[in-house]
């Protein structure tokens, strides 16, 4: 599994994700540059694709009439997570390309024009992400150049995991923001509190609690940063401020 995540978006394209389902980039994939990590298998036609988009070359699944190409790889999710959705940045495509995840189909991707993105969205994920991981296949099924599709990258959010035995609950007057950034050590968090008394603690998702600190904090919107030496993993953030409980979940991912 790739240790990166990729901070910029592709082709400077903002991604419009569910509100509702407060997802959480877990994994990043890039199909051209990156074909030693995330136990990429190809087969049939695939070659590098003629499209660049911002200096980002694509692998090209099918070859006009030649045949039919596949790409599949593993993608970590949240453990137990009820929801993914999967960002494929695309060069170019034919007719829509057809995805499955651990070999249940999904649906189908393409774009009109090029260098733009398409999404699948999995519900009801749960039974297929207990293991941290999915298997992503996507597939040119047409012969002929209408059913090739040029890939630059794919992007994996996933919802929060599953949790067992960690002490959480949703505040009534609001939400822990988590903005982690690995690569400085650092977890980065947002509230708004009338409390002075605050009380953060962080546990994985064993539940075993691997950072906790209290101090005063005046009145308003708070923004904090914490120093962190974290193993790449889900964890969770319970913030007790006051008689306010807030909670929070992050995905830390490092080189």
């Amino acid at each position: 599994m790739k240790n990166t995540i990729m901070a910029a978006a592709l082709f400077s394209l903002a991604i419009h994700l569910p509100a509702a389902a407060q997802l959480t980039l877990t994994d990043s994939f890039d199909y051209w540059e990156d074909q030693t990590t995330h136990n990429i298998t190809v087969s049939g036609v695939t070659f590098q694709g003629a499209y660049t988009c911002a200096n980002d070359q694509t692998l090209r699944c099918g070859n006009c009439g030649v045949g039919v190409g596949a790409a599949t790889v593993d993608m970590a999710v949240a453990p137990g997570c009820d929801t993914v959705m999967l960002v494929f940045f695309l060069g170019w495509s034919g007719n829509h390309s057809v995805v499955s995840v651990d070999n249940l189909w999904q649906g189908t991707i393409g774009i009109f024009g090029s260098c733009d993105y398409d999404t699948i969205l999995v519900s009801n994920a749960a039974a297929i992400t207990a293991d941290s991981l999915v298997e992503v296949r996507v597939r040119d099924t047409i012969l002929g150049c209408n059913g090739d599709i040029q890939m630059a990258r794919l992007d994996v959010y996933s919802s929060a995991p599953a949790t067992v035995g960690i002490p959480l609950q949703e505040d009534e007057r609001g939400s822990l923001l988590c903005h982690p950034d690995p690569q400085s050590n650092l977890l980065r968090l947002e509230w708004v509190t009338t409390d002075p008394d605050q009380a953060l603690t962080l546990y994985d998702m064993a539940g075993r609690v691997v950072f906790s600190d209290s101090w005063q904090q005046g009145p308003g919107p708070v923004k904090k940063s914490i120093g962190l030496s974290l193993s790449n993993g889900f964890y969770h953030a319970r913030l007790i401020s006051g008689k306010a409980k807030r909670t929070g979940h992050f995905y830390w991912l490092k080189e």
